[in-house]
Order: structure tokens, then C-alpha cells, then sequence
């Protein structure tokens, strides 16, 4: 009888941890792929200030993390990875200054400053 209800606690513990671990591995993963997200972003807002107003360029490959493509139009700065678009920024220029105006991405819905 002993046996028989270690052996039932050991598999319900066993079945526990084990979903507990894919809960952490995916949020990981997550949390990792904002980071990349993250690092693209600043990378691309800083090649825009260096090339200053006026600037755009399509599916742009990210130094940072080359599977990561970069796209700015007009105001707009546009993050994809595998052709699914993770981060959209809309900007301006005053008085020679860039300015985010607002950002949305699948953590952070629009955040206007």
C-alpha cells in the first residue's frame, strides 16, 4: 500500500515538474525573442538618426540578428522575422530630432508618449 501511493505521488510530482518546465522553457523563449525584438528596434531607430530624415528602406537584413528584416518608410519602422511582422513604430522628425510617437507589438499594445 506504501509502495503503491509513493509510486501514484512520484508520477502526479513527476507530471508536474514536468509541465512546470515547459511552462518556463516557453515563457523563455518569449522573453528571448523580445529581447532580439528589442535589439533590432534601437538598432534600426539608430540607423534612421544617422542617415537623418528622408531615409527608407525595405526588408533591410538586422546586423544585430540577421534572420530579423527591418523596413522604414516615411514614418514608419516595421520589425519581421520569417515574414511575420513583430514590431511597428511610427515616428516624426521636429526640429531635427526623431521622435517616436508610438510602438505595438504582441506585449506591449500602443503606447503612445
Amino acid at each position: 500500500m506504501l509502495v503503491g501511493l509513493s509510486l501514484v505521488f512520484s508520477v502526479l510530482l513527476g507530471g508536474w515538474i514536468y509541465s512546470h518546465t515547459q511552462f518556463l522553457g516557453a515563457h523563455i523563449r518569449k522573453v528571448q525573442e523580445e529581447y532580439e525584438t528589442e535589439g533590432v528596434f534601437w538598432e534600426a531607430v539608430s540607423l534612421l538618426e544617422e542617415k537623418g530624415s528622408g531615409f527608407t528602406v525595405k526588408n533591410l537584413a538586422s546586423s544585430f540578428i540577421p534572420s530579423y528584416e527591418v523596413t522604414i518608410t516615411g514614418d514608419t519602422i516595421a520589425i519581421y522575422k520569417n515574414q511575420v511582422l513583430l514590431l511597428e513604430a511610427q515616428f516624426r522628425w521636429q526640429n531635427g530630432e526623431l521622435q517616436l510617437t508610438w510602438v505595438e507589438n504582441p506585449f506591449i499594445r500602443p503606447y503612445a508618449r
